[in-house]
């Protein structure tokens, strides 16, 4: 599973990537709301992570304007797979904060 993390956040970012990489998913990463627009557009990705607060472009807008360009929903496997992926992701990060 192919996953876009849009986070500006780069301590975060840096623990969520190394957390989904040992879970076995594949993970672009962008920084700021221009560049998460442009490779989710450009990518095949199974799944985006977005933050809301993003310098250049905030989350709503990146999310308005993906939809707008592109909404492939081809993967029918995807849903249950990304249902699996939050419940890892939450124990992970309900960890971290413990």
């Amino acid at each position: 599973m192919r996953l876009l993390l849009i986070e500006d956040e780069k301590e975060l970012t840096k623990t969520l990537k190394k957390g989904l990489k040992e879970a076995g998913y594949n993970v672009d990463v962008a920084y700021d709301g221009e560049s998460g627009v442009a490779m989710a557009i450009s990518g095949q990705y199974d799944c985006i992570i977005l933050d809301l607060r993003l310098p250049k472009k905030d989350g709503l807008e990146v999310c308005k304007e993906i939809r707008r360009n592109k909404i492939d929903r081809s993967n029918s496997n995807a849903d249950r797979e990304l249902m699996r992926l939050m419940s890892r992701l939450t124990w992970r990060l309900a960890l971290m904060i413990i």
